[in-house]
């Protein structure tokens, strides 16, 4: 499945991200995180690396829920261990020095790409 355009125009200026991980994503682990969204598909990090709680579940039970601004979606998680290049770029152009930790080797490994479900 991929983002309506209008999905895919709100997360292209939204600045965080809630996400609830999770299959019983009501009691799923939250957390807000930076996303950056690169041709057309989107993408979290843990800011923690693979030890965040929410990374954790979110592997293991890759169903959950996304809200952002007037969005908010059933989603998947995916493990990515594609090229992070992109992805790293797309971080420091959405969130300048902030973006910084974004590109941190520990938390390049925990690199989710986020679908709808």
């Amino acid at each position: 499945m991929t983002w309506t355009p209008v999905e895919a125009a709100i997360l292209a200026v939204a600045p965080m991200l809630h996400v609830i991980a999770g299959s019983g994503y009501l009691g799923g682990a939250r957390a807000e995180v930076g996303m950056v969204v690169v041709d057309g598909r989107l993408y979290v990090r843990a800011y923690r690396g693979r030890e965040s709680a929410w990374f954790r579940l979110a592997v293991a039970q890759p169903r959950g829920r996304i809200r952002t601004g007037t969005l908010e979606r059933d989603v998947t998680f995916g493990l990515y261990d594609g090229p992070l290049d992109a992805i790293d770029e797309a971080y420091r152009a959405k969130y300048g020095n902030a973006g910084g930790p974004a590109t941190h080797p520990r938390t390049r490994e925990a690199t989710l790409r986020v679908e709808p479900a």
